[in-house]
């Protein structure tokens, strides 16, 4: 079986943010210590498509998020749509249908609430292009642990909610264009 990696990066969007992940996941690196995660407001009975257009993009492998699955390295994890998912303490995945939260179920803040206990320093959050809030909640959590926030640019953002609100949330360590972004990740990386 799989452990759960020791670095973990996040990346959160809505609408809009498809196309900034078409800029950042094909300069990801493969990495047996990292986990990369991908959040995305789908529609709730979403066919599950979204990760086939994940592996087109990204040189990570990229696979479904599943119920007490390890975060593992050398993967790029999407969250399903519908669920809302978390990490629990041992770095394995959790999925529940809780309420939604910031109108979204998967939602940002749960999940970044869960992945800053879990990995604390060695969490890195990126929010992207939305249209909504959803993010903003949990990136005080993900500070005070001592993990590296990234925003996307509202100007080169398709929707400004998400990257507004997260930089009027907390500071922020970057905010870049999503040409960056990847080059910010890897220099943040150990």
């Amino acid at each position: 079986m799989a452990i759960a990696a020791r670095n973990a990066v996040v990346l959160a969007g809505s609408s809009g943010a498809i196309a900034a992940l078409g800029r950042i996941l094909p300069k990801l690196p493969v990495r047996a210590d990292t986990a990369f995660i991908v959040l995305m407001h789908l529609p709730e009975h979403d066919p599950g498509t979204w990760p086939e257009g994940l592996r087109r993009r990204s040189p990570v492998p990229v696979v479904e998020a599943a119920d007490r699955a390890p975060a593992s390295g050398r993967h790029l994890h999407a969250a399903p749509a519908g669920y809302h998912l978390l990490v629990e303490a041992d770095g394995t995945f959790a999925l529940s249908l809780d309420a939604r939260e910031s109108y979204v179920r998967p939602s940002a803040d749960v999940l970044l609430d869960s992945a800053a206990d879990c990995w604390r320093e060695r969490l890195c959050a990126v929010i992207l292009s939305g249209a909504n809030g959803d993010g903003a909640r949990a990136l005080p959590r993900v500070h005070n642990h001592g993990g590296h926030i990234i925003v996307q640019e509202p100007e080169d953002a398709a929707f400004r909610a998400m990257p507004e609100a997260a930089i009027a949330t907390v500071a922020v360590d970057r905010v870049v264009a999503a040409d960056r972004i990847a080059g910010e990740v890897i220099a943040w990386l150990p």
